[in-house]
């Protein structure tokens, strides 16, 4: 309607100029019929960009399935390439595809954390039955199977919709081409192959090929849908080509969301049977314990992880700027499904320890999903991936290690064995005809680990039992240490009773299968 009403006000000019059908215009009258003409291809194509603006922001339009969004926005920059063709002036609609974009995505990532935290809260990490190999394993989840390396090499190729900055629209013979003549099959018909995988199931004698190779990994409920989302982003970017730098932002937002919640809700305090102290309670959080002593990378990365969610932080480097304004709930122990506090449940060791490790299976997917990701990923997102996976998930094995260091903390209590060591008379004249009490006390408390330990087998994974037992080892001879350097008076048969303590502390510990030598 717009168009015939300018239309018929350039009729009505051209004849008030005298120019009449059939008539012999001369070159002043062309000129003024082509600038009136260009006036009409002008008002006809600022309504159309109007309409179009009115369209996308409808507020459905952030509900939208991906697959839905993506063939609207696909068809907005086709109509925005083609004007811009016509016209040979830029489209003011940039600006608004530009915002819905980011409001899209905005609401896509908020809605994953969401998900992704839900799913956290009503995990029982126990873990789920393994497969036979860890390739089997990262193949078996959809979402990402598209996007892990094929074993000829490469990135997996993925059809996408096309976002076209330039369109022809005239043919060699001088006809005018419609931009849309195909997407009437493709778009309108039903038709959604253009949105599947390339090569995205594996061929046959493929799922053969997975057999060997690395271990199968520990992971639970909240760990397999942790990665399914970061499928989801990795299809976003490589279907919705705008956003593709703010989705690798909420990817590795969301690693790192995980990996906080880990070390944030699963990491011991100092006293068992007490909560970790959190930012609620003013004093160090678990993180900041966990960074006490760690390597400068582990430290780095605790305090980073603890300044953007904690603190609610803007973010570093690698892991904010656009996608750090939806950080996530912090979870905390009233949230868990697991009784971390009680001795009943030994203090949710088990739990502990599969929740640790299948943040190490997480990061086996974020390392075998690398090569897609910095190939969807624009140039301007490659320092920051590459800043990501060398101070996020590379850190991965310290934070496991050093988490496991402090489980002890809970499965076994040092202060009445130190406090055991300083009762014994060290200044005897005569030699005792048995260990000392602290070494009954030792044992005592390690057997109370062995039977919990047994009590956790249906669930613990096998691998996990000598992490554990080695680690309590440790802070048990550890503690034994320190309660032998705060002794103050000594004999002569000091080192003879010191002697005879150790060798029988740790004769009955090699009784127990495994602890020999």
């Amino acid at each position: 309607s717009r168009g015939v009403a300018a239309w018929e006000d350039v009729r009505q000019k051209l004849q008030d100029a005298g120019f009449t059908e059939g008539g012999s215009p001369d070159l002043v009258e062309v000129w003024v019929l082509e600038a009136m003409l260009e006036q009409v291809k002008t008002a006809v194509w600022d309504h159309t960009q109007n309409r179009i603006r009115l369209l996308l922001q409808l507020p459905n339009m952030i509900r939208m399935r991906l697959d839905e969004y993506t063939r609207v926005m696909s068809a907005t920059y086709t109509m925005m390439a083609f004007g811009e063709a016509l016209t040979a002036r830029p489209a003011i609609l940039r600006g608004t595809v530009w915002s819905t974009s980011r409001d899209y995505f905005s609401h896509f990532h908020r809605s994953k954390l969401a998900t992704l935290q839900t799913s956290m809260e009503s995990d029982f990490w126990q873990p789920y039955p393994a497969a036979s190999s860890l390739q089997r394993q990262l193949a078996s989840i959809q979402e990402i199977r598209a996007y892990l390396p094929s074993e000829k090499g490469g990135v997996p190729a993925r059809a996408a919709a096309s976002f076209p900055e330039h369109v022809e629209t005239r043919g060699r013979a001088g006809e005018v081409l419609n931009p849309f003549r195909n997407y009437e099959a493709t778009f309108f018909a039903g038709d959604i192959s253009w949105l599947e995988p390339v090569d995205g199931k594996p061929a046959a004698g493929e799922e053969e090929s997975t057999e060997g190779g690395e271990e199968a990994q520990v992971l639970t409920g909240a760990t397999l849908k942790a990665a399914r989302l970061i499928g989801e982003y990795l299809n976003l970017m490589a279907l919705l080509k705008p956003v593709a730098h703010d989705a690798a932002l909420g990817l590795m937002q969301l690693f790192s969301y995980y990996l906080f919640t880990v070390a944030h809700l699963f990491s011991p305090s100092d006293t068992p049977g007490k909560p970790v102290p959190g930012r609620e309670a003013g004093a160090a959080s678990s993180l900041q314990a966990l960074a006490h002593g760690a390597p400068p990378k582990l430290a780095a990365l605790l305090l980073r992880l603890e300044e953007k969610f904690a603190s609610g932080g803007a973010g570093a480097s690698g892991e904010g700027s656009a996608a750090s304004e939806e950080r996530g709930a912090i979870l905390s122990l009233a949230n868990c499904q697991v009784d971390l506090l009680s001795a009943a449940s030994f203090y949710g060791v088990g739990e502990r320890c599969v929740a640790v490790e299948s943040l190490s299976f997480l990061a086996h997917v974020v390392r075998a999903i690398r090569p897609s990701l910095v190939a969807l990923a624009p140039p301007k997102t490659r320092p920051e991936i590459e800043f990501f996976y060398a101070q996020t998930v590379d850190v991965v094995p310290l934070l496991r290690e050093a988490m496991y260091r402090r489980f002890p903390l809970v499965t076994l209590s040092l202060p009445p064995i130190i406090a055991a060591i300083q009762l014994v008379k060290w200044d005897a004249k005569e030699l005792a005809l048995r260990q000392s009490a602290y070494v009954d006390q030792a044992m005592a408390r390690f057997a109370e680990f062995e039977a919990a330990l047994d009590q956790m087998e249906s669930f613990l994974p096998p691998q996990l039992r000598p992490l554990l037992v080695r680690a309590t080892l440790l802070h048990l001879f550890e503690g034994i240490v320190e309660g032998l350097s705060r002794v103050r008076r000594v004999g002569p048969n000091a080192p003879l009773i010191m002697s005879n303590d150790l060798q029988t502390l740790k004769e009955q510990l090699e009784k127990y299968p495994g602890l020999k030598p």
